[in-house]
């Protein structure tokens, strides 16, 4: 019914598998278990119930041989499942989602495998790549995974390639889409979050700083640059106040470094004329004494 799924199915297992990552033993039920996310996520009947009942059988077939395969090698498949599709279908966010929640190393798993792929990004189809990221957009929607994966970006010209700036965009376009603009900016802006988000927001260069204004702002989402550019707007006052700072610190410790120079020359002044004084004594003395 639809020639495709098979296809797809065992290319994603081909690739599991070229890669060294998934054992002969375990291509068999992977294969099965990448039929029934494929034939699932690609059925006409694309209803909740029906998406529901897929990820029940998934499960049950999952939980039969995730011991053997590993929760790792479980969400690496269902994530190349979701990038060899034609289409993004929403089935495997669901499927991933759904894993997150039961199980703690689902979740870690998945953080783990979003940094692995922000930093291979570059070797995915525009396709793939993309698939991917609406992926992830619906784990961080959900809170399937935390907010804390997006650590790893890095906003700069130096620091990203044309396929990251491609992923970055759907992500948060898709997250935009989920949440709409107030909401991702709240979220954005959670304190508790901030040192996750530095390297997204950068304000430790202006360069940085323009880049990521820049970059926001082409792909319709600069409601998200208002900090950075009022950032942006006070870094020079920021940066005279800053060295004025250094500058009375520096004339300070100059000023005070002088002023214990000449009290160490008083000093020493007045103790050579204390022994001037005394030598003088000593002299007049000696020359009473030979005269008596």
């Amino acid at each position: 019914m639809f020639p495709h799924t098979r296809s797809e199915a065992l290319r994603a297992v081909e690739t599991r598998s070229a890669a060294g990552s998934l054992d002969r033993n375990h291509a068999s039920p992977l294969t099965e278990l990448c039929l029934l996310a494929c034939s699932t996520s690609s059925s006409t009947n694309n209803s909740w119930d029906w998406i529901g009942h897929g990820l029940d059988r998934f499960l049950d077939v999952a939980y039969v041989n995730v011991k053997n395969w590993g929760q790792k090698e479980l969400c690496n498949m269902i994530l190349d499942c979701c990038a060899q599709q034609r289409t993004y279908e929403k089935f495997f966010g669901l499927l991933a989602g759904r894993f997150c929640l039961l199980k703690k190393e689902y979740m870690e798993s998945f953080e783990a495998i979003f940094q692995e792929q922000y930093e291979t990004i570059h070797r995915l189809e525009t396709n793939k790549l993309r698939n991917v990221a609406r992926l992830f957009a619906h784990l961080l929607y959900t809170d399937s995974v935390p907010w804390s994966v997006l650590e790893c970006i890095k906003m700069s010209e130096e620091t990203t390639t044309s396929s990251s700036r491609i992923f970055v965009k759907i992500l948060f376009q898709e997250l935009c889409a989920y949440m709409g603009l107030p909401r991702l900016n709240e979220r954005l802006k959670d304190m508790t979050l901030q040192p996750f988000f530095e390297g997204l927001f950068p304000r430790d260069n202006p360069r940085n700083t323009r880049f990521a204004i820049n970059f926001f702002t082409s792909i319709g989402l600069g409601g998200l640059t208002d900090e950075l550019r009022e950032h942006l707007k006070n870094a020079p006052k920021m940066i005279m106040t800053q060295n004025q700072d250094v500058e009375s610190s520096d004339s300070s410790s100059s000023s005070s470094s002088s002023s214990s120079d000449s009290s160490s020359d008083s000093d020493s002044s007045d103790s050579e004329n204390d022994s001037g004084s005394s030598s003088d004594s000593d002299k007049s003395s000696s020359s009473s004494s030979s005269a008596s």
